[in-house]
């Protein structure tokens, strides 16, 4: 992956930000850790995705 700033990588949304910053840290861990970390990720961002009532900044482009 890229070396990019957290600013860089920004979606706009913070909880997308949060695994994005915590997906990078897969390359620190031991492959063995690799899943669960995955997994911890998949379920923040599913969890996310029930609660999101509101638009998304790409639903407002044209």
């Amino acid at each position: 992956m890229d070396e990019q700033s957290d600013a860089d990588a920004a979606t706009g949304d913070p909880h997308m930000d949060e695994a994005l910053r915590t997906l990078r840290l897969l390359d620190e861990r031991p492959v063995h850790e690799h899943a669960a970390l995955v997994e911890s990720v998949h379920q923040a961002l599913q969890e996310r995705l029930a609660a999101d009532d509101e638009p998304h900044p790409t639903d407002e482009e044209g």
